[in-house]
């Protein structure tokens, strides 16, 4: 997408025509599709069209302020980027690239376990950086990523805890999606190949621990070096969450041992933070496609 003029693309709408054009069809149908008839995926865009902002009056709107913190990180603007895979199907240069992008923009990129391009060069950026986390039935490649994120100054892991298998993808289907040739996963040994003419990265999830509890999300982080600091007690909260009404988040927690609260469908996010050095642990939340 280097060639196409940015100053052009003016809305959401105008990047993804943009992109069908510039991307090969199997980037592209990898980027947007969703699992079996993508119900989910509609309800996600759907969503956001029941949200609304409401105007205020006679108020002063000469000096506007976008800035807020989140797990003491300060961010001039209050989106973060979500973890996503394979950066280079869209350029070169892959999550580098991404990450610039979130230190100029003055935001949190999340960076993906399944990334093509190794953590510690992302790290290299400068950019405020999370980490997203699979936890894999190899209990010491997990460790060894935690291990990495902290060495490398990423200040919270982000466990993904909703999807025990990467959901039926039709699109992936027909396309046998693989990486192309010369394209790795940059922070773990393994191939993305399709088997029986299955998605590459379908197959490749099976490697995902699908037992997966809280104890395991403990161990992982605990194993990986990253408990240190002084005892800590999580607290939770309630926030309104539409018309179903609110949902708990759990935060602020500095743990010596686990102490945060556990809920059905809720997962944790474990963030360095405070004078001790230790980890803050963030609500984290997912729903399965299908």
């Amino acid at each position: 997408m280097d060639d196409i003029d940015l100053a052009r693309l003016v809305c959401f709408d105008d990047f993804h025509d943009a992109a069908r054009t510039a991307l090969t069809p199997d980037a592209y149908d990898y980027y947007r599709s969703g699992a079996l008839r993508e119900w989910t995926l509609a309800e996600n865009q759907r969503a956001y069209e029941r949200w609304t902002f409401v105007r205020r009056s006679m108020v002063d709107v000469s000096d506007i302020d976008t800035t807020t913190s989140v797990l003491g990180s300060d961010i001039s603007f209050p989106v973060l980027i979500a973890p996503t895979a394979f950066h280079k199907l869209a350029t070169p240069a892959g999550e580098v690239a991404t990450a610039l992008a979130a230190k100029a923009m003055g935001t949190v990129m999340v960076n993906s376990t399944l990334s093509t391009v190794p953590l510690e060069d992302v790290a290299a950026t400068g950019a405020m950086r999370w980490f997203q986390l699979y936890v894999f039935t190899d209990r010491g490649l997990t460790r060894e990523l935690v291990d990495r994120a902290m060495a490398s100054g990423f200040t919270a892991l982000v466990p993904t805890v909703d999807a025990p298998t990467i959901g039926i993808r039709y699109a992936d289907q027909r396309n046998r999606f693989v990486l192309p040739d010369g394209m790795e996963l940059a922070n773990v040994s393994a191939s993305l190949s399709g088997a029986d003419g299955a998605s590459g990265l379908r197959a490749f999830s099976q490697q995902f621990d699908q037992s997966l509890t809280w104890r395991d999300i403990e161990m992982a982080v605990w194993s990986g070096g990253c408990a240190r600091g002084s005892q800590g007690r999580g607290h939770c909260r309630r926030r309104p969450h539409g018309p179903r009404g609110g949902r708990r988040r759990c935060g602020g927690v500095q743990p010596r041992r686990s102490t945060a609260r556990r809920r059905p469908g809720h997962a944790g996010c474990a963030g360095r933070g405070g004078a001790g050095g230790g980890w803050r642990w963030s609500g984290a939340y997912g729903r399965r496609d299908s």
